[in-house]
């Protein structure tokens, strides 16, 4: 079974890389360390962007608590498609979206954003985070993994207080660890 797994992602991921922004799934280590500050709280909202074929996904759920929401956008409907059949959850809904839609689903503030979006390949990202930023409450994470070290000046502009971890040797990931705090009014 891990083998047609294996074949069914070194097939989907490249054809659609101009989408995904990668070649392969990502590694144990790299979802173990996107994940670190998924909240297990009960009752909580995580809004994870650009699922893939769910490996980051498994690992969101295997964090959240019982009673939690999974909301999982992707553009890609094949991958949303593979991941409805691996993925047997009902705290996980899928959402064949666009990351900047995450808006029209959600009534409520989300505890955690995670994200492997491919945001160098996206040229324009401000009503991406400004979109983002609203959907999150106060003291929340936003997480993001990139395959290059940059962003730092969109992650610094939009959110308080950030710290970078890399992971991996090749390919190198660059992971980004984010929390909205209330912005300072000058008095």
């Amino acid at each position: 079974m891990k083998t047609i797994k294996a074949i069914k992602s070194a097939y989907l991921y490249p054809r659609h890389i101009k989408s995904t922004g990668a070649l392969f799934g990502t590694s144990k280590a790299v979802e173990n360390e996107i994940t670190r500050f998924v909240s297990s709280d009960e009752g909580e909202v995580v809004v994870e962007f650009g699922m893939g074929l769910g490996n980051i996904t498994k690992e969101i759920l295997n964090r959240m608590s019982t009673n939690s929401k999974l909301l999982a956008f992707e553009l890609n409907s094949k991958f949303c498609d593979h991941v409805r059949d691996e993925i047997d959850d009902p705290r996980l809904k899928i959402i064949n979206d666009s990351a900047e839609n995450a808006r029209k689903y959600l009534d409520v503030q989300v505890v955690n954003v995670v994200s492997s979006l491919p945001l160098t390949l996206m040229g324009e990202t401000d009503v991406l985070f400004s979109s983002i930023v609203k959907l999150m409450s106060e003291g929340s994470y936003f997480s993001q993994v990139l395959l290059r070290k940059n962003g730092i000046e969109k992650f610094q502009h939009y959110f308080g207080e950030h710290h970078h971890v890399r992971v991996g040797i090749m390919p190198k990931y660059h992971i980004y660890h984010c929390i909205k705090e209330t912005p300072t009014i000058n008095s």
